[in-house]
C-alpha cells in the first residue's frame, strides 16, 4: 500500500492505474467463474457469452517485433469460439502504438475516457449533499440485492455492462480479504446510488458509480465515491484512481481528482 508516491504525475502512478483496471476486470471474471489466462505478456479472460465486456484482454506488454503475431494469437482465443472481444488499452500497455495495431487487426475504438487520480489526504470535504443521505458498505446478501437493484436503475447500465453480467460479477462474501467492496447510498431510506472500490496495485480504484436519474445533481454520486475512498484511506491507501465519463468528470474534479492519463477500449464483434 505504500508503493505509490503521492506525486500524481509520477510514472509509477500510471502503471498502478493501469494494473488496477486490469485487476478489476480479472476480479469480476474470477467471481463469475470465467476462464482466465496469464501468458506473461498478455492477460485475458473469457466467459463464452456473446457480450463485448464478457470476453476481454486486459493487459499487454508486447515487444514491438512480435506484437502483431501476439495480437493475432490472442484474438484467436475468441475468434475460434465466434465470440466478441474487448481489448483494454491503458497508459502502461506496450507497444506505444498498440491502438493502431489493433485497428489493423480489425478492432475499432469504442470508448475513450480520461484516467484521473487524487491524493486521498487531499479529498475535498465541503461538497454539499442532501439531508437524509446515508452511505453503507455492502456486508450481506440482502444489501447486495438492494445494491444490484440500485445499480440496475442507475446510469452505469449500458449495452456493454448489462445487469445480468454485473449480477454474476459481484462478491458474495464480504470479509476484509475481499478486494472488491461495494457501497450503497440511500436517501431517506431509498437506495439511490452505488459505487465499487477495488483495492489492487497499491491504489484505490473506483468503478460502477451509478445514480438514479431522479437523484442526480444533488451531490450523491460525489458522496458515495468519497465514502469509498475514505474507507480506503482508513486502511492505509494514499491514492485513488478512476476513469471518468463525461457526466462524472466535473463531479470528480470537485472532489480533487486531476487528469493523469487516458484509457481506450477497442472491440470486435464476430463477422
Amino acid at each position: 500500500m505504500d508503493a505509490i508516491p503521492p506525486d500524481l504525475s509520477a510514472p509509477g502512478l500510471l502503471v498502478a492505474a493501469d494494473e488496477n483496471e486490469a485487476a478489476y476486470w480479472l476480479r469480476r471474471a474470477y467471481l463469475a467463474g470465467w476462464e482466465m489466462c496469464d501468458e506473461g505478456d498478455l492477460t485475458w479472460y473469457r466467459s463464452g457469452r456473446y457480450r463485448l465486456l464478457a470476453n476481454g484482454i486486459v493487459q499487454a506488454r508486447l515487444e514491438p517485433e512480435i506484437a502483431d503475431a501476439r495480437i493475432a494469437a490472442a484474438l484467436a482465443h475468441f475468434t475460434a469460439h465466434n465470440l466478441p472481444v474487448a481489448w483494454f488499452v491503458g497508459p502502461a500497455h506496450r507497444p506505444a502504438n498498440l491502438g493502431e495495431r489493433l485497428e489493423a487487426h480489425g478492432l475499432r475504438c469504442v470508448g475513450r475516457e480520461p484516467g484521473m487520480a487524487v491524493d486521498l489526504h487531499a479529498l475535498r470535504d465541503d461538497i454539499p449533499q442532501p439531508d437524509g443521505l446515508t452511505i453503507e458498505r455492502v456486508r450481506n446478501e440482502d444489501t447486495l440485492a438492494t445494491w444490484l437493484r440500485a445499480y440496475r436503475n442507475g446510469e452505469a447500465v449500458s449495452a456493454c455492462a448489462p445487469p445480468v453480467l454485473m449480477e454474476s460479477c459481484v462478491p458474495k462474501r464480504f470479509g476484509e480479504d475481499e478486494p472488491l467492496r461495494l457501497f450503497l447510498a440511500r436517501l431517506d431510506g431509498m437506495p439511490v446510488a452505488t459505487a465499487q472500490l477495488l483495492l489492487a496495485a497499491g491504489v484505490a480504484g473506483i468503478y460502477g458509480v451509478a445514480t438514479l436519474p431522479a437523484a442526480r445533481r444533488q451531490g450523491i454520486g460525489a458522496a458515495v465515491t468519497r465514502a469509498a475512498l475514505l474507507h480506503a484511506r482508513t486502511i492505509g491507501y494514499r491514492v485513488g484512481v478512476l476513469q471518468a465519463t463525461a457526466l462524472g468528470h466535473g463531479v470528480y474534479e470537485r472532489l480533487g481528482f486531476v487528469d493523469c492519463c487516458e484509457f481506450h477500449l477497442y472491440g470486435r464483434l464476430p463477422s
